[in-house]
């Protein structure tokens, strides 16, 4: 994945990587949190850099 400076992990290994059993509930509970969705969030914390 890329983008500007970070390490690019795709949706479904970061939920791995934090013991989600699928990239869906991770995203669930990624929005409840943070009232978006990750891949909007890193759209968005890509622009701002």
């Amino acid at each position: 994945m890329g983008g500007s400076g970070g390490v690019g992990f795709a949706l479904s290994e970061v939920a791995t990587r934090i013991g989600y059993t699928s990239e869906f509930a991770f995203a669930n509970a990624f929005k409840r949190q943070y009232g978006t969705a990750p891949g909007k969030y890193r759209r968005h914390k890509a622009t701002v850099r």
